[in-house]
């Protein structure tokens, strides 16, 4: 995960979604919530 131009997080996509307190799951499950609504899965 880049933020401000440095890597902050590093990471498969599974560990990521893991720490809540990190951006790329902020990021993903707020992107997420629009196919759960859309389609009732992501």
């Amino acid at each position: 995960m880049i933020d401000g131009g440095r890597a902050v997080q590093r990471g498969s996509h599974e560990r990521l979604v893991e720490e809540k307190e990190w951006l790329y799951y902020m990021l993903w499950h707020t992107q997420a919530q629009y196919y759960r609504e859309g389609e009732g899965t992501v």
